[in-house]
């Protein structure tokens, strides 16, 4: 969903605009820009389709809502809280387990389960929902930093509310309305601010890197945002378009290769799976990857701020399939990736006692895969890595909780 955002939000808003699609680009010639844009969007039916393949020998399907009623919103919300712990605590300690850190660290996306299970049961059931109104705002400061990480809690209530079927009406879609608004003023807002925050988090090192406490973070924005007024907003909504739509450098790529530089003939997807097959834990000595800007420049011939400046630019998975292999042979990666990707999620709704958790384990595994922009190294080894850990919790942990999660004895839901 997220991703056909990125690939045809300029292309609305150009529609929106009355202007030539090309127009808006800031790195590639029009017709680029264009033909990007579509085969951007025919690589993601082709995504889809391959994952398709595979669910459909998924069998009868189960309701999604059974067994649902049978949690307790109230220790789905605590182990919730004690996930979040462990993920803010984690970076203090996961040095001093070394490789071990690479199981540790994916351990910590399973408080996005709990998420998907406490606001699936929050409104399949109608109840609870201040449990979940807390969390959604744990998220949303949590996730204010360099990146707008505050935006990845609306996309996963996004899908939440997709997978719990909220019947559509005209209060609904006012609502819905309502909140994309917010959100489009939101990140318009973070557009404003972004430049000055980030020295202000940074202290003028250039660096992504964040040197001042959550509470100076915090009150940082908070004084920035607030100094924002409804006007600049407004005037920043382009801005939010362009930011979301990542089309321009795909676009670059096409009018770069192969007429100045050739296909990498597989290269790059090679290195993905050669990545992927060398886990630290077992190869303790690989190398650090190096910055993204640096294969960006290399195949689309702009400059870009790079590992020095701690910046990183990539092109997409789809943009280096199209560097491997071309126009036409791009897609076929393309539909093994979605097809990986189905498989993936049959493994965990088919083991999943309860339907719901094994859709909750899916849905935190997949979302490592959910922007257009991220290179085809980082998108296998970071789905994969979150699979195989996840997974063993499926398994072996999640047996042991769920009798306490399910026993609601001892407290009335509010």
């Amino acid at each position: 969903m997220y991703q056909w955002l990125q690939v045809t939000t300029r292309l609305f808003y150009a529609d929106i605009q009355g202007v030539p699609l090309g127009t808006l680009a800031s790195h590639a010639p029009p017709a680029q820009v264009r033909e990007a844009t579509g085969l951007g969007m025919i690589g993601l039916l082709i995504l889809a389709g391959g994952a398709h393949l595979i669910l459909r020998h998924l069998g009868p399907s189960r309701s999604l809502s059974d067994g649902i009623k049978e949690f307790s919103i109230w220790r789905l919300f605590l182990l919730y809280l004690a996930l979040v712990a462990y993920e803010q605590f984690l970076p203090a300690f996961a040095g001093l387990f070394g490789p071990l850190s690479e199981i540790l660290v994916p351990a910590a996306q399973t408080k996005w389960v709990l998420f998907f299970l406490l606001g699936y049961a929050c409104i399949r059931r109608r109840e609870g929902y201040s449990y979940l109104a807390v969390a959604v705002a744990i998220e949303f400061v949590l996730g204010i930093g360099y990146f707008a990480g505050f935006k990845t809690v609306f996309l996963f209530l996004a899908v939440i509310v997709f997978a719990a079927q909220v019947k559509v009406s005209g209060r609904m879609i006012a609502v819905a309305a309502v909140f994309a608004g917010g959100l489009l003023i939101l990140g318009s807002i973070w557009m404003t601010i972004r430049n000055e925050y980030r020295a202000f988090l940074n202290q003028g090192t250039n660096q992504q890197v964040v040197r001042v406490s959550r509470m100076e973070r915090l009150q940082k924005a908070y004084t920035l945002a607030s100094n924002v007024s409804l006007r600049e907003a407004v005037q920043n909504v382009e801005a939010v378009a362009v930011r979301l739509s990542y089309v321009d450098l795909f676009a670059a790529t096409l009018d770069y290769v192969p007429e100045q530089r050739s296909h990498s003939e597989g290269g790059l997807w090679g290195q993905a799976v050669q990545h992927v097959l060398m886990p630290r834990l077992l190869f303790p000595g690989k190398a650090i990857l190096p910055s993204d800007s640096e294969l960006t420049m290399k195949y689309t011939g702009i400059h870009f701020a790079s590992g020095a400046q701690g910046t990183s630019v990539s092109m997409g998975y789809m943009a280096e399939s199209y560097i491997d292999f071309g126009r036409y042979g791009m897609y076929f990666p393309i539909l093994l990736l979605g097809a990986g990707w189905g498989a993936i999620y049959c493994f965990f709704v088919s083991r999943a006692t309860i339907n719901v958790i094994g859709h909750g384990f899916a849905t935190a595994v997949l979302f490592n895969a959910s922007r257009f922009e991220m290179t085809s190294l980082k998108l296998v080894g970071g789905v994969l890595t979150a699979f195989i850990v996840l997974a063993l919790i499926q398994t072996y942990v999640v047996p042991q909780f769920l009798p306490w999660l399910m026993d609601d004895s001892t407290h009335v839901e509010s």
